[in-house]
């Protein structure tokens, strides 16, 4: 790849879910900009786009070995498990790499399907809670990294379309309808965390883990 100013030329980028999802990494044609580094997708799916216009002629081998004229990436699957289509009976869904690191930037996506005449019982509550930051919960009383709606894909705008969290007096949901979606995602308040961190707050006091209990219960 060459080299030139805001990468206009060549360069490879990497985006969240599809080629118009945000930016994991911006177009980069340089080694300094990613030496070192490593990135992490939000999501399950990346995008990674690679353009060349071909305007450079053929390097030679010194320039090629002193890593110039191309790049190479290196892809793994995390082990982070989060999301899914449940239809199970009863269990219990923890925050993304508990009990083990707690992991931020991460997007969960769960879909449950209880039936025709069933409907599910969701219950929330903080593990430990007595070890977390007072702002938890935001400063409605609200815990802003969880959204759920009944209904199936009803979350994707979460200015405009109707959702629900979980607050300090209302921890408990009943569905309304027999499919249920719920989301995990905390860049809606990151900014807030982001400037706790700057005050010195513990990040195991800033991602304090919850449970989420849910029970299948018979309409009546």
């Amino acid at each position: 790849m060459s080299f030139t100013e805001n990468c206009t030329d060549d360069y490879v980028a990497l985006r969240e879910r599809n080629a118009t999802g945000e930016y994991i990494l911006e177009p980069s044609c340089i080694w300094n900009a990613v030496r070192g580094k490593h990135f992490t997708s939000v999501r399950n799916v990346m995008d990674v786009a690679f353009r060349s216009n071909n305007s450079v002629g053929r390097s030679s081998r010194l320039f090629c070995l002193e890593r110039k004229c191309g790049f190479q990436l290196n892809i793994a699957s995390s082990k982070i498990e989060c999301g899914g289509d449940i239809s199970d009976d009863a269990g219990r869904i923890t925050t993304p790499g508990y009990p083990g690191q707690l992991h931020p930037h991460i997007f969960c996506e769960w879909l449950f399907r209880a039936g025709i005449g069933y409907r599910y019982v969701f219950d929330f509550a903080f593990i430990k809670h007595e070890n977390f930051y007072r702002t938890a919960y935001n400063r409605v009383g609200c815990y802003p990294d969880i959204h759920f709606a009944n209904g199936l894909n009803t979350l994707t705008d979460y200015y405009s379309l109707p959702h629900r969290s979980f607050c300090s007096n209302r921890t408990r949901f009943v569905s309304a309808t027999d499919f249920v979606t719920l989301r995990f995602d905390d860049r809606f308040i990151s900014y807030e965390k982001q400037s706790m961190k700057e005050q010195g707050v513990p990040l195991e006091k800033i991602y304090a883990p919850f449970r989420i209990d849910y029970l299948k219960v018979r309409c009546v």
